[in-house]
């Protein structure tokens, strides 16, 4: 995967996840979509 979200010491990562979306069994692009639900800390 080329695709990343970029985190600090200021923040926790809580669950991430790359989603493999296709259509008709087709990759619709070379990324594919990231997520994730980060909890960040007020220093």
């Amino acid at each position: 995967f080329i695709d990343y979200i970029f985190v600090n010491k200021q923040s926790v990562v809580i669950n991430h996840n790359v989603l493999p979306e296709k259509l008709n069994d087709i990759y619709l692009s070379d990324h594919c979509p990231v997520t994730s639900q980060i909890n960040l800390i007020n220093p």
